[in-house]
């Protein structure tokens, strides 16, 4: 098990897993199952239990996501919200698959980064060399 590993929040939610973890200056946010109303209010309450400065800038990695309805999509607009009202930023990782389509329908990709990788999205932050970008990682 690498430091990384030990440095990461899982947890199980029904048919959800919620994997939390940090990749400077962001916090990934990684979901994989189904994300429907029970499972995305229970990660809602699950989210509200951090400081809210950790979810300043977002990575939310949907790349493992099979299925997702309007109430995980409410998710990703309040995840959305609490990052801009920080200064922060929402970046989402997914392939071109039905969320993305989704997405696109909804209107909502002009609100967010899109990325295919986790890599682009986390390279899509400014770096700071002297300063973190958020709180909780110094």
């Amino acid at each position: 098990m690498s430091v990384l590993d030990d440095m990461r929040d899982s947890k199980s939610i029904a048919d959800l897993t919620v994997t939390l973890y940090d990749e400077p200056p962001a916090t990934v946010v990684e979901l994989a199952g189904e994300f429907d109303a029970y499972t995305a209010r229970e990660l809602r309450r699950h989210l509200a239990a951090y400081p809210p400065g950790r979810f300043a800038n977002v990575i939310l990695d949907l790349r493992k996501l099979g299925f997702i309805d309007s109430a995980g999509i409410a998710v990703i607009v309040t995840l959305g919200k609490r990052a801009a009202a920080q200064s922060g930023t929402l970046r989402l990782v997914t392939p071109e698959n039905h969320l993305l389509v989704k997405l696109r329908r909804m209107g909502l990709v002009k609100l967010w980064p899109i990325h295919g990788d986790l890599e682009s999205a986390v390279a899509g932050f400014p770096r700071h060399d002297d300063e973190c970008a958020q709180p909780h990682c110094c």
